[in-house]
């Protein structure tokens, strides 16, 4: 699954007001290069969210759901928060 620039964008402005890519990234454990690349490439990972998810302690298939196109994802027996 693979998400936009724009979508994360608004995404991040609403869960994670105030909270660079910096420090984001690095409570979740990958590089700020990796999200920056990904939002350059307009190809957010579903994996990236799902991480930036648990950092804000926020369980990450809501978060996913939030995302249009994915409103319908349903858990399919994984652990994901």
């Amino acid at each position: 699954m693979i998400l936009t620039k724009t979508d994360v964008g608004h995404w991040l402005d609403s869960v994670a007001p105030g909270i660079g890519l910096t420090v984001l990234s690095r409570q979740a454990g990958f590089s700020r290069i990796r999200i920056i690349q990904q939002l350059a490439g307009d190809r957010v990972q579903a994996e990236t969210i799902i991480k930036v998810a648990r950092v804000l302690d926020l369980n990450p298939l809501e978060q996913l759901r939030s995302f249009k196109g994915h409103e319908d994802l349903e858990n399919a027996g994984r652990r994901l928060n």
